[in-house]
């Protein structure tokens, strides 16, 4: 019984860490509706950090999708409130920095999703080098960041710099 116990864990961990990848990999180049409600299905019953925090991105896609202004809102909010939760409880972890820097540079202004663009840049630059990420994210990650059009000149050498060091 207790071996019956350990594989349905492992399993169901396995299948977990594989939903998170593929959204990791295919992500921030999900873009249909169809794509990101399928992906949201796949995580939305996970309870790890990870998960959650691509949940969070994947809700604020989704706004991005819908047509409806209260749904755009309510998406936009939920993913907010999931992104947030797990920075809060992982406040170094780069990765979640990096999902909420891209969706701070790209939402609109008015909707006060940009308080902590300088705290995120700050803690992503600095744990940068010391996370275990492996250099093909990493190189990822700071090609995304590197072309955001709103990324300051500034910002845009610090992550070339890194991006350089990388190999």
């Amino acid at each position: 019984m207790k071996k019956l116990v350990l594989i349905t864990i492992l399993i169901s961990s396995s299948l977990t860490y594989s939903n998170v990848n593929k959204v990791r990999n295919e992500f921030p180049n999900i873009n249909t509706l169809a794509k990101v409600n399928i992906y949201i299905e796949q995580l939305q019953d996970e309870t790890n950090n990870d998960s959650k925090a691509y949940l969070g991105a994947l809700y604020f896609l989704k706004s991005k999708y819908v047509k409806f202004p209260f749904s755009k809102w309510n998406n936009f909010k939920k993913g907010k409130t999931l992104l947030d939760e797990v920075i809060i409880n992982s406040p170094n972890n780069i990765e979640y920095r990096y999902l909420r820097l891209l969706f701070q540079h790209q939402i609109p202004n008015f909707l006060n999703y940009n308080d902590n663009i300088d705290e995120d840049f700050k803690r992503f630059t600095q744990g940068f080098k010391i996370s275990k990420i492996n250099i093909a994210f990493k190189f990822k990650m700071l090609t995304n960041l590197i072309n955001l059009d709103d990324v300051s000149e500034r910002r845009a050498s610090i992550l070339k710099e890194l991006k350089t060091n990388l190999v």
